[in-house]
């Protein structure tokens, strides 16, 4: 047992009053004469030693009364910890309320964000009058970055709502005890008020400061079912007029309820697009597939919608995306334009193919298309490479088909810029392509049934009269797309930078393979021009690590500035940017804080739409334990959290035992109150 002011004790002297008292102060004894005292001498010895016994066991009533009363003065304790804080010193508290959607959830006093902020209200209040205290929520808020009063504290409570930000447990402790640190009061302590969800008790890399008290003060909702859409995607990345798009919804149930024909809606720029429903098990993952198809062009806004209760900030999910018009194609040549492409190309409606020769090529316009081809060049000056290679790195495309006379030297000095495959000397022996990389993005929805186990031997593939053998570097990205029977590449593609640089073995000519006639020649010319669009993200997540966004544009006139816009919101932000050599780094510096549409603009002109989901990890409301959390807490080394407990009890009682222990001063004032009681009834009872 310990005390709060143990100097109350020297008190306890004040004991040796009774003491004193009954010393000088026994009853005296009169004499009286009897004839014969004989008969009475039992009786007066009798009565004598009762005196004895009553006066002293008065004294000793008397002697604890006084002693109960000096010690609940010095206010007794039982420690419950062994660094319990001192009493007398100044505390400096810091809260934090776990605001994130997951809060949303419901308790029997409402939602858990309700119940947590009157929770810290409580234990504000069991600290006096001249503590300090420090708020801290999911924001981490520059206003949050100071010390309150108690008063302030309790204010600002009033203040919290609901954030899409997600933190672990130890991001936010290290934030809590690097403020901590700044303070100068002797008493630190720290309570985390939180659901406490799998998903964010987590403290690897966590390096606890035994200085502080920590206290964790879980709050329990009465049901923890969710189901909500984690994702969405398309199966094709590019989307053309007049074609039908596959859009994939993942939805997951976090509950252990079964449900059963729960609708999803589909809605693409404001009007509503389809109308699909799932089954769905408990703890289960359910795709759900939405066929439909684009009869314009232009940039997509689309919103998925599911009903769902309580958690409701997951049950729309928003996403974007264009649908390309025409795939602007280069083409150029020698002497004359392939008639092969020219004859695919020009006459698709999707395309706009324009065909140039080299001599008349004017560098500058290369960015201004998808996709080039090299038809049949005897040389690549070096100048040309300079320009090809800044061309697919900034995400275009480029495919080269050698000539019939070709120079080896250019076109291995061109590879080598590249680090792609160089052309070897032209081989005249006939083979037959032998392997077609099906898995291959540029094959897919090719064939319904593509014999995959022995490679594609039992379907036609081309015949190759003459080839200019590819050699790899080493090392190299480069994929096989087409290869002969003796191994050689027919056809490859290399990923470079944000483009790719696909490599024909032979000419585009009848006289060197069958490839121009073949029906594999239409859908290979279709999907390169097809993959060549750019693709960009169809969402983003607010507070993840890409805030970073690149756009392709030019940069900014002048004093010109670029503006983000909430579709259907008066928000509007300036963001910071960057410029880089094939377009616009948009940096958002978590500015954006609602799910929705969003435009990047600079005046009246339209640069992109973006499209922001909040964080999906809050979703799943399972939460950890008291013996899991114990778990993590020794796995880590953390010996100073204690898990904090008020069941039966009020807030402010247990704040106090855990800070001053269990207090006694109480329990000896009754001692005093039955002691004197005590006195009172034996000096009446036994005269």
């Amino acid at each position: 047992m310990n005390f709060v002011y143990p100097y109350f004790l020297f008190a306890l002297a004040a004991i040796a009053i009774p003491i004193i008292i009954h010393l000088f102060n026994f009853r005296r004894y009169k004499t009286v004469h009897f004839t014969n005292v004989k008969f009475i001498e039992q009786i007066k010895q009798k009565t004598k030693k009762q005196s004895r016994l009553k006066e002293l066991i008065i004294l000793i009533l008397r002697i604890l009364a006084v002693a109960s009363i000096v010690i609940a003065f010095a206010q007794p304790y039982i420690p419950i910890e062994d660094n319990v804080a001192r009493h007398e010193a100044s505390t400096l508290v810091s809260v934090y309320i776990d605001n994130s959607f997951s809060m949303q959830a419901k308790s029997k006093a409402g939602s858990l964000l309700e119940e947590a902020k009157k929770l810290a209200g409580e234990l504000a209040m069991a600290y006096r009058q001249s503590d300090v205290f420090h708020l801290l929520t999911n924001d981490f808020d520059r206003k949050n970055q100071r010390l309150v009063s108690r008063d302030e504290f309790i204010e600002a409570l009033d203040e919290i709502s609901y954030s899409p930000a997600v933190r672990e447990l130890s991001e936010v402790l290290s934030r809590q005890e690097d403020f901590l640190l700044d303070g100068d009061a002797e008493n630190k302590v720290i309570f985390m008020v939180s659901d406490f969800q799998a998903s964010i008790v987590k403290f690897d890399g966590y390096r606890a400061d035994t200085n502080n008290r920590i206290f964790l003060l879980p709050v329990l909702a009465e049901q923890l079912n969710n189901i909500y859409i984690d994702s969405c995607w398309f199966g094709n990345p590019i989307h053309q007029v007049h074609q039908q798009s596959k859009l994939f919804i993942r939805i997951k149930n976090a509950s252990a309820v079964d449900y059963e024909k729960i609708p999803v809606k589909l809605s693409i720029n404001g009007t509503q697009k389809a109308l699909a429903s799932f089954d769905i098990a408990a703890w289960e993952t359910s795709n759900v597939i939405i066929p439909f198809t684009h009869h314009e062009p232009g940039v997509k806004l689309g919103i998925l919608e599911i009903s769902d209760y309580p958690v409701t900030y997951d049950d729309v999910f928003y996403f974007s995306y264009a649908v390309q018009d025409l795939i602007p194609i280069m083409d150029i040549y020698d002497k004359l334009p392939n008639p092969f492409l020219y004859s695919f190309y020009n006459f698709d409606s999707a395309f706009l193919y324009t065909s140039i020769a080299e001599g008349n090529l004017n560098y500058h316009e290369l960015q201004n298309y998808n996709l080039i081809f090299l038809d049949e060049l005897p040389q690549i000056s070096t100048g040309m490479t300079q320009e090809l290679l800044q061309f697919v790195d900034k995400g275009g495309s480029l495919a080269v088909i050698p000539s019939t006379e070709i120079d080896l030297d250019s076109y291995r000095s061109f590879a080598r810029r590249f680090n792609a495959c160089t052309f070897g000397q032209l081989d005249t022996a006939a083979s037959r392509v032998s392997y077609l990389n099906s898995g291959h993005s540029l094959f897919q929805d090719v064939f319904e049934d593509y014999p995959e186990q022995n490679q594609g031997r039992n379907i036609d593939l081309p015949v190759v009269m003459m080839h200019y053998p590819l050699k790899y570097p080493i090392p190299s990205l480069t994929e096989k797309l087409l290869s002969l029977g003796n191994g050689q590449d027919f056809l490859n593609v290399l990923s470079l930078g944000k483009g790719k640089l696909y490599l024909f073995a032979s000419p585009v000519n009848p006289l060197f393979s069958n490839l121009p006639r073949h029906a594999i020649f239409v859908p290979i010319l279709y999907k390169m021009a097809l993959h060549s669009q750019p693709v960009f993200p169809d969402y983003y997540t607010i507070g993840s690590s890409n805030d970073r966004i690149e756009v392709r544009d030019q940069g900014l006139p002048g004093e010109q500035v670029y503006k983000v816009i909430k579709s259907g919101s008066e928000h509007v932000f300036i963001p910071e940017h960057r410029n880089l050599s094939d377009g616009v780094e948009i940096i958002m510096h978590d500015h954006i804080r609602d799910a929705g549409h969003y435009m990047l603009s600079e005046g009246e002109r339209q640069i992109a739409m973006m499209a922001f989901n909040y964080d999906r990890r809050e979703s799943d409301l399972s939460l950890l334990g008291e013996d899991a959390i114990r778990d993590q807490l020794s796995a880590a080394g953390i010996d100073n959290i204690s898990i904090f407990s008020s069941v039966g009890k009020p807030v402010s009682q247990t704040i106090q035992e855990l800070n001053q222990g269990v207090r006694l001063w109480k329990l000896f004032i009754i001692f005093v109150l039955i002691f004197l009681a005590a006195e009172t009834i034996l000096l009446r009872l036994l005269k």
